[in-house]
């Protein structure tokens, strides 16, 4: 019964460890590492999703605006046993697709309007995060 409710909320449940280069290059548009999945208690575990997000911002204090985008997902199906203390690797490549802006081709077409563009992007606080969500 306690082991019922532990799993439920979480508690005790599998620990997942992401290991990724420090850098990936976004114009071979897929990432690879590997997942370290692990439990103190015996566990299965059904699926593994693997969500790859944009969070754009743009603007300043009240006229700050942020919008999340969905680059790319996959999908590890399983079932996976866990057993007490035992540490499962899974290696994983995703496929994504990182859009370049107007603002950003015309920057990347010559020296002179990337320096502008930069310089405008700095000005408007235009930003982009991205953010690796793993679900067991």
């Amino acid at each position: 019964m306690l082991t019922r409710l532990k799993n439920i909320l979480g508690i005790e449940g599998v620990k997942v460890k992401i290991n990724l280069p420090n850098t990936i290059d976004p114009e071979s548009e897929k990432i690879s590492g590997k997942l370290e999945l692990s439990s103190l208690t015996k566990q299965t575990v059904k699926e593994v999703r693997i969500i790859l997000k944009e969070r754009y911002s743009r603007g300043r204090r009240k006229a700050k605006k942020t919008n999340d985008y969905e680059i790319g997902k996959l999908s590890l199906n399983g079932p996976f046993k866990i057993h007490a203390e035992q540490t499962i690797e899974l290696d994983f490549e995703m496929k994504f697709v990182y859009a370049l802006s107007e603002m950003d081709k015309m920057g990347k077409s010559n020296v002179f309007s990337g320096v502008l563009v930069r310089f405008a992007k700095w000005t408007k606080a235009v930003k982009s995060e991205f953010i690796l969500v793993v679900e067991a």
